[in-house]
């Protein structure tokens, strides 16, 4: 997971810059890249403007993000 992060992150970085809403964004985008269920519209919609509020609360991000797609903190995601 996290080399896929790694290389989101590059990619996050060349369209946004350097910071939190990059990252926000890298979060979403690798969410729906490991994702084994099919990325719905509504989903898509909803991570996307999830993305705002991890740039707004950065110290509620992994907990939030986590409960919003889902995945327990010790789940495994496949590619």
């Amino acid at each position: 997971m996290r080399e896929v992060l790694n290389d989101v992150e590059r990619e996050c970085i060349v369209k946004h810059g350097y910071g939190l809403h990059s990252f926000a964004h890298a979060l979403v985008d690798t969410f729906e890249r490991l994702s084994v269920e099919p990325v719905t519209p509504e989903l898509h919609a909803q991570i996307q403007s999830f993305a705002k509020i991890i740039s707004d609360h950065p110290i509620e991000i992994c907990p939030t993000f986590l409960k919003l797609c889902s995945i327990s903190p010790g789940a495994t995601i496949s590619s």
